[in-house]
């Protein structure tokens, strides 16, 4: 089975991804072949998955701060549905 290699990038990924479901949703290959395409969609869609949450809680906002030297300061970002199912926005 193919490993993912860790310095793919997220666009290459997701290109493989939909290689692969397009070969499954074709339906022209053997059992064999769908089951390892299959595993190979997954652990592509996990990689993308955890780069994705990498990339999250590495944004950081800019906020207002009057006691900061330039008025601002940065907050980690965290992004969450509320019960309306709009995203909201708070520091971890």
């Amino acid at each position: 089975m193919e490993k993912i290699k860790k310095e793919i990038t997220v666009e290459k990924a997701l290109s493989r991804l939909e290689t692969s479901v397009e070969e499954l949703e074709n339906g022209n290959i053997g059992l064999d072949d769908a089951f390892e395409k299959f595993e190979r969609a997954v652990k592509i869609s996990k990689f993308i998955s955890k780069k994705l949450k990498d990339y999250e809680r590495r944004i950081q906002v800019l906020k207002e701060d009057p006691s900061a030297a330039d008025g601002y300061k940065l907050e980690n970002f965290n992004e969450e549905a509320d019960s309306a199912g709009h995203n909201t926005i708070h520091k971890e």
